[in-house]
């Protein structure tokens, strides 16, 4: 039985090249993390941080999942794009919170989650009913991202703390979620099927 990151450690950090690589697969420009972490010295202070983005949201700033997610950028402006690695421990809150902010503020996104996700009743709440209306969602798999497929690979992805390599790897494989905004859902379908059909 593998190391489970979800039951084990919730806030490990997205391994750079796998980030690099969904950005660019997905064509999309991440500039607000919506879950990062902050790490603090012995004074309290901030002294770094895992964001992968220009810009960030502290999960201690936004526990409770109320906050707007362009409040966190400048002048509340759309941002160009929106990364989410979430806490393992509260799939059902951020599914929630991510569907409101996609469908209010019409947000590009791109979350990973647990693929066993996709049984609990809240998938079929919060994402089903708008697969292929805006939301599109993938397997993550050794396959599909050849970064991580070399000798040392189990098949799942695996996490880092601070950079650096751990024992914890996903469970079951994990998902992509990639939410589109109106605009650049209309270009991925044409992209699709061609320039006459539109969603």
């Amino acid at each position: 039985r593998h190391k489970m990151a979800s039951s084990k450690e919730s806030t490990l950090e997205t391994p750079d090249d796998l980030y690099y690589y969904l950005c660019k697969k997905h064509n999309i420009l991440c500039e607000l993390d919506a879950f990062s972490t902050n790490y603090y010295d012995e004074d309290g202070l901030v002294k770094g941080t895992n964001s992968k983005c220009t810009y960030n949201v502290s999960f201690l700033e936004n526990s409770d999942l109320t906050k707007d997610l362009i409040s966190f950028m400048p002048n509340n402006r759309k941002p160009t794009g929106i990364w989410s690695n979430h806490p393992f421990d509260i799939h059902e809150q951020v599914l929630k919170y991510l569907k409101e902010q996609w469908l209010k503020d019409d947000l590009d996104i791109i979350d990973i989650l647990p693929a066993n996700c996709v049984r609990p009743p809240y998938w079929s709440k919060y994402v089903e009913p708008y697969l292929h209306r805006g939301i599109e969602v993938e397997a993550l798999t050794t396959n599909l991202y050849p970064l991580q497929s070399d000798s040392s690979s189990n098949g799942y992805t695996s996490f880092e703390r601070k950079g650096e390599k751990t024992e914890f790897d996903s469970r079951n494989g994990m998902l992509v979620i990639r939410y589109f905004s109106k605009k650049n859902y209309i270009t991925h379908i044409k992209n699709l099927y061609g320039e006459l059909i539109t969603p």
